[in-house]
């Protein structure tokens, strides 16, 4: 007879999310990359509450809307998720930014 994690895709899951992140060390974002699923997904698998407020902001500054192909987005959201914190995709493209600009200062 089949084990109710074998016919239930919803625990399989929650039990490959908790190994991925107890035993393999994996971030939450690491993790739903490998499975497939989103973060949230992840972080309902390991019954970790939903952080409540708003985002920290950066300060008061002018936003710039641009339009990013879908292969640099995903370039950037790989970048952040190698973090150690995590960084939002802003955060991420600020600092990648920051270091570009650290890098042509060093250069010249």
């Amino acid at each position: 007879m089949s084990s109710p994690i074998e016919t239930d895709p919803q625990a399989a899951r929650q039990e490959e999310s908790k190994r991925l992140v107890n035993e393999c060390g994996l971030s939450l974002r690491k993790a739903a990359m490998v499975l497939g699923v989103s973060y949230e997904q992840v972080r309902q698998d390991l019954g970790r509450p939903k952080r409540s407020g708003r985002p920290k902001t950066t300060g008061r500054g002018r936003q710039i809307g641009i339009r990013w192909h879908n292969a640099l987005i995903k370039k950037i959201e790989a970048w952040g998720a190698a973090q150690e914190d995590e960084p939002s995709r802003a955060e991420a493209i600020r600092r990648l930014v920051q270091l570009g600009l650290q890098a042509n200062q060093q250069a010249t």
